[in-house]
């Protein structure tokens, strides 16, 4: 289970992107869990528009995230 703090992020790009949907690719076969939290307005719009809030644990806080990974 990987939590990825988000809160110091002010801007992400197709290559920030990217690299974070490399690793859900590589790390489903090992059942491995990803979640980010603390997404800025600017940078959750991002990935709402690109529908990688479908793929990824988006919350606001890492006990939010633990919460929604431990039902999955």
């Amino acid at each position: 289970m990987l939590l990825i703090d988000f809160s110091g992020v002010e801007y992400i790009d197709s290559s920030g992107l990217a690299t974070f949907i490399e690793y859900v690719r590589d790390c489903a076969g090992f059942k491995g869990k990803l979640a980010l939290f603390g997404l800025k307005k600017k940078v959750r719009t991002i990935f709402d528009l690109v529908r990688l809030n479908e793929l990824f644990v988006l919350a606001d806080s890492a006990e939010a995230a633990l919460a929604v990974l431990a039902t999955k």
